[in-house]
């Protein structure tokens, strides 16, 4: 992988215990706090504000706070009272656009976990709602542009396929698609380009998509019937797009870049040997480069290529633990990045059943730290 070291969650024992109580996402003037084995009602205060969960886990989001100021936030259940102290982010001056992510929806799974100990009996299916909760809450949010960064299906099937085609009904901005290594599955029915043009959406293999401050690049990695990606047909139309624009690049794709020539984890990405003299080309052609990527399904953030100034990051999916979509400011200064959970209550409670796949460790895998999801790319 290009030059820059990789932040690893420390590795914890299986049966260990992750935070109850926790700050999800924070940014200038708001804090998302997640919250799991207690009894509810639960009721999270901060200061005048409150907000009130009749769940015994959920996700709760305090409002109208001041940047870069300390905050007390409290918990309170029937069997506990938590609380946290935290510190909302810089303001990053007026902002001029924003735009959301989202990746691994995998439509039509029936399931999480090996021999599938979490089925999806739900009718529409939770990933399905997942997915659309994602959506309906970035459109809130002020979203202007959503773009799927892959894995839109599980297997490429028609079926699943309809089922994408049932998302886009209930999005009301314009959508951009990456097609995933699940979308070429040798299983699929058609090429996941077809697929996606049969939508109504741009199928190109380089995408470009401006808003004000920042040129979105959306480009395809995916090898048919291979989980592994490359940049070979895509690379030389990406560094075109971002030669031509004065404004920061953000590039979405759908696999990791590696830090190394052979992959270290489960699925596969895009090999160093790619990726190294590609991200270097980028950072010497736009000195303003943000990158994210899906298909791994967790949550890191990496400074990358030449003087490590290009910011890297990879994003969780909507689909499993913890069930999640990006959101983007840009302002004349900044680029900032806050995931956060998806908070519709039906869709917290599969996501926390998908937390105990793989033996219970899938959150250490997958969750990431604090800063690792909201983080910021300072422009030159």
């Amino acid at each position: 992988m290009p030059t820059g070291s990789t932040r690893l969650m420390p590795i914890r024992p299986p049966f260990s215990t992750a935070p109850s109580v926790e700050a999800f996402a924070v940014d200038a003037t708001s804090v998302q706090v997640s919250i799991r084995k207690r009894v509810g009602p639960l009721i999270v205060e901060c200061g005048p504000t409150s907000e009130v969960i009749n769940e015994d886990a959920g996700v709760a989001t305090i409002r109208g706070l001041d940047p870069e100021q300390r905050h007390g936030i409290v918990v309170a259940s029937k069997v506990a009272e938590d609380r946290l102290n935290i510190t909302t982010r810089p303001d990053i001056g007026p902002v001029t656009s924003r735009f959301a992510t989202i990746s691994d929806l995998h439509l039509g799974l029936p399931g999480y976990g090996v021999a599938r100990t979490t089925p999806d009996t739900a009718t529409p299916s939770s990933l399905f709602r997942a997915a659309v909760a994602a959506a309906h809450e970035a459109q809130a949010w002020g979203a202007e542009l959503l773009v799927i960064k892959g894995d839109i299906t599980d297997k490429g099937r028609h079926d699943h396929w309809h089922a994408a085609a049932a998302l886009l009904d209930e999005v009301d901005i314009p959508v951009a698609v990456v097609p995933g290594n699940h979308d070429a599955f040798a299983e699929a029915d058609q090429p996941p380009t077809e697929a996606i043009a049969e939508l109504g959406l741009a199928s190109d293999e380089v995408g470009v998509h401006d808003l004000v401050g920042v040129r979105i690049i959306t480009a395809h990695t995916h090898i048919d019937a291979k989980g592994r990606g490359t940049l070979r047909s895509s690379r030389d139309h990406i560094l075109d797009a971002a030669s031509s624009v004065d404004s920061p690049v953000f590039l979405a794709i759908h696999h990791n870049l590696q830090r190394s020539p052979l992959p270290w984890f489960i699925p596969a990405g895009i090999s160093s040997i790619e990726a190294r003299p590609f991200v270097g080309q980028l950072a010497d052609l736009n000195s303003n480069v943000f990158i994210s990527s899906g298909h791994s399904h967790r949550n890191r953030r990496h400074h990358i290529g030449p003087k490590r100034s290009v910011l890297y990051t990879e994003v969780s999916a909507t689909s499993d633990y913890p069930g999640v979509w990006a959101g983007y400011e840009v302002s004349d200064t900044t680029i900032r990045q806050t995931v956060r959970r998806i908070a519709r209550p039906d869709v917290v409670e599969w996501t926390e059943q998908t937390r105990r796949m793989v033996g219970g460790i899938w959150p250490y895998w997958t969750q990431g730290r604090l800063d690792d999801r909201c983080v910021d790319l300072t422009l030159r």
